[in-house]
């Protein structure tokens, strides 16, 4: 679709007292199966294309922000499913680790052995710190 100026006075934008109105037609980016219309009951039918993205079924939860400026929703994570996922990716990493000289190494001190030695040793080394 195309903006369109519907109309402008003669005299021309430099004279006071003339008007200008500027008509545009609104244009959506997305297709027509990316749009959805509110019912009555306020509910509405989210897109197969979206709901699929973000593997929503029926009985997921999504929450709006009523302060951003345009409609936001976000899928409720389910804890459940969350745990899940965080377990099944801990014993794929330790899977992966297996062997490796960094199997049984804490976060910290994998940060602290890339970094080159402890944090706090490093300041104190340098003579800077608190």
């Amino acid at each position: 679709m195309k903006s369109e100026l519907s109309e402008r006075n003669a005299s021309g934008p430099s004279d006071p007292n003339s008007r200008v109105r500027f008509d545009f037609l609104t244009f959506s980016p997305y297709p027509d199966e990316m749009k959805a219309t509110l019912t009555s009951k306020g509910q509405i039918t989210i897109p197969v294309a979206i709901r699929e993205k973000l593997g929503l079924k029926p009985g997921d939860q999504i929450e709006f922000d009523e302060n951003a400026t345009i409609l936001v929703g976000r899928r409720v994570v389910n804890p459940a499913e969350w745990n899940q996922a965080m377990t099944a990716w801990r014993n794929s990493a330790r899977e992966a680790l297996a062997g490796h000289p960094w199997a049984d190494v804490s976060g910290a001190e994998l940060i602290d052995d890339l970094r080159g030695g402890p944090a706090d040793s490093a300041a104190a080394d340098s003579g800077s710190g608190p």
